[in-house]
């Protein structure tokens, strides 16, 4: 199989002499799953990230994504923002997924990648399957329809979405979460990263340049 790539690229657009909007499409600097079922356990590194909610026989068997971007160090302000993810198998039905972004100066807001496990996850409560702490911020809520390996999935820009970011300075870390709503069993399988086949996460933004 072909790698499908989504390149790092920045536009400027120029309009008359004067800098209207930048363009530009950031890959993470971390990004990890967190597993219910193995509260201990570290998959920061693997070249998957899955999402699911689930309590079956009275056991929280839930998986949520952390996902972590540094801003442009010349953003003066975002103006549309949308996350990008690549599925790695199908996905037979289609699930509700809650966009979330960790609040600036939230305790555990430095995590690693590799230190990251359910039982120490910022904002995380760790007996809900998809709940997070008042560390937390909604940003968006969207069904993610069935579909193939190799297909995308998005959470699209929405107001909250650009006003979270708009808490940060230009070069901050942000950090985004995504769980599933409901307890379906379901589960959506996406690429890290990490893999060599697919794309990773990809943060999409527009924004006016200092």
């Amino acid at each position: 199989m072909k790698r499908v790539l989504v390149l790092f690229t920045t536009i400027w657009f120029v309009i008359s002499g004067v800098s209207a909007s930048m363009i530009t499409n950031l890959t993470p600097s971390a990004d990890v799953y967190i597993n219910s079922i193995s509260p201990s356990i570290k998959y920061g590194g693997k070249d998957y990230l899955w999402v699911r909610s689930w309590i079956y026989n009275g056991t929280n068997n839930s998986m949520k994504i952390y996902l972590q971007f540094a801003l442009p160090s010349d953003t003066a302000s975002i103006e549309t923002a949308s996350l990008v993810l690549t599925r790695i198998a199908k996905a037979g039905s289609a699930y509700s997924y809650t966009l979330y972004g960790l609040k600036k100066g939230s305790m555990g807001e430095k995590w690693t990648e590799r230190g990251t496990v359910w039982n120490n996850a910022p904002a995380n409560v760790t007996d809900s399957p998809s709940a997070f702490t008042a560390d937390a911020v909604c940003l968006a809520t969207v069904d993610w329809a069935a579909g193939d390996e190799g297909s995308t999935v998005s959470m699209p820009s929405t107001a909250d979405f650009v006003a979270f970011l708009n808490t940060f300075r230009a070069g901050d870390v942000v950090t985004l979460m995504i769980s599933q709503n409901g307890e379906s069993g379901g589960i959506n399988r996406l690429a890290s990263k990490e893999n060599t086949i697919y794309s990773g996460p990809v943060l999409m933004l527009t924004y006016a340049k200092k």
